[in-house]
């Protein structure tokens, strides 16, 4: 619903949405939406290989690391189910409802988790 309020398609790229201070690791640009629900976004956890991760990679800053490390080429598009495809939501809803980066982890952390609950709520 928001997205199309919004006019963005699930062909669009999620990296516009993510917090600027954040590294956005190699081929996270490429990464839509669509592949987020998908399970297809070539994010396959901190390890090496496809295992869903544990709660510390479900939570902002485990969020963070997962874009830091960036997803490998040959992953994009390869079905991995992970829970922080979803889970990035929790930063991208409120980002694509105006709100900006402080650049501080903990208010982000803070705002983007409460702005994610009154919006869900909502």
């Amino acid at each position: 619903q928001l997205a199309a309020q919004k006019g963005i398609k699930t062909s669009d790229k999620i990296a516009p949405y993510l917090p600027p201070s954040w590294h956005k690791g190699n081929n996270i640009d490429q990464i839509t939406f669509r592949e987020l629900f998908n399970h297809r976004s070539g994010i396959i956890g901190l390890g090496s290989n496809c295992q869903n991760g544990a709660y510390s990679e479900n939570i902002y800053s485990g969020l963070k690391q997962l874009i830091g490390k960036g997803v490998e080429t040959n992953n994009l598009g390869q079905y991995c189910y992970q829970n922080a495809n979803i889970g990035l939501m929790r930063v991208i809803i409120p980002a694509i409802n105006g709100y900006v980066s402080s650049g501080n982890d903990a208010t982000d952390d803070q705002q983007t988790q409460q702005l994610y609950l009154t919006y869900v709520q909502k």
